[in-house]
């Protein structure tokens, strides 16, 4: 198998064979690219996901659904796995969140950004972990950070003023947005996603950074 990802179509499902010898994150890209260029072709069906090719983790598996959902109409209800089937609110025991402008074509980090590592992108950025004290994510599009911001984090570098930060935490950080700039600290105890633990959305409101609870819909 040359190609990161091949996608195959049935009857209220699609098939999505992954080469197991490249690295998650050019998979991940590949599966954003190939739904971003056939959202017409795939439509906006409801339709089961069947994986096959290599063995992913939780937070991969939550991570490829992200990147389908987040480049096309596609809404992926459920999840089939060795001949199991995952609903796609209850992977990892953990939900997971959906919000309807995040920018086309995010750059999805399915992990926690390592230490004094630096994240730069010409798009959105999902990152499905934390951003510790010591790292860097610059997105020119809108961040959603799955767990804690400690470190910096700037959204909208291209995109300007309309770019929002959306967060499960943040603590101690350097949060800019566009060309403002202010340090936050507002800890969250709880690290999932649901009714009961909003997420923190950041967005710059009158030439001032402006912070509120995120209660959208949480599926």
């Amino acid at each position: 198998m040359t190609e990161d990802v091949m996608i195959k179509s049935y009857s209220h499902g699609l098939l999505l064979v992954l080469n197991p010898k490249s690295p998650i994150e050019d998979v991940l890209t590949t599966i954003c690219r190939k739904f971003a260029q056939g959202r017409e072709f795939f439509g906006s069906a409801d339709l089961v996901l069947s994986i096959e090719g290599r063995k992913l983790s939780d937070e991969e598996t939550d991570a490829v659904v992200q990147a389908i959902e987040l480049n096309s109409d596609v809404h992926i209800s459920l999840i089939s796995l060795k001949d199991k089937m995952w609903d796609t609110r209850a992977i990892g025991q953990k939900e997971r969140f959906y919000f309807d402008k995040a920018a086309e074509n995010a750059k999805i980090i399915p992990r926690s950004l390592h230490s004094a590592e630096k994240v730069v992108s010409d798009t959105g950025v999902l990152i499905l972990g934390d951003v510790p004290e010591d790292a860097t994510v610059e997105a020119d599009g809108n961040l959603i950070v799955t767990g804690i911001i400690r470190g910096h984090a700037l959204a909208g570098a291209t995109i300007g003023e309309s770019a929002y930060i959306l967060a499960g935490g943040i603590e101690d950080a350097e949060v800019t947005i566009y060309k403002t700039s202010e340090a936050f600290r507002i800890k969250k105890k709880k690290r999932l996603l649901s009714n009961e633990n909003e997420m923190i959305l950041v967005q710059l409101i009158d030439g001032q950074l402006s912070c509120k609870a995120y209660e959208q819909e949480i599926l």
